[in-house]
């Protein structure tokens, strides 16, 4: 498979992955707020009155964190193996 399209496959497939989390994060945050669906309450009003961030947010931070730690490190293999490309 080409890189371009393994790309694209990649983001096609965090897409659908990413549309996933968030249904089932704000059915959660939605339940613990006492709220139900009829009640028709925005997610952004549900997160702002429980004083959470969406769990993609939170995993763009943790991924950028992991990445941050990785390059401080000073052993080879991880710095290699992190910029490894299959031909």
């Amino acid at each position: 498979m080409h890189w371009l399209s393994q790309s694209f496959y990649m983001e096609a497939k965090f897409g659908l992955y990413k549309k996933r989390l968030t249904s089932i994060e704000m059915k959660f945050f939605r339940r613990t707020a006492g709220y139900t669906i009829l009640d028709r309450n925005r997610n952004e009003e549900i997160l702002e009155e429980l004083k959470v961030e969406p769990a993609d947010e939170n995993l763009r931070r943790y991924k950028s964190n992991w990445l941050r730690h990785v390059t401080r490190m000073n052993n080879n293999m991880a710095k290699i193996m992190l910029n490894y490309r299959p031909n």
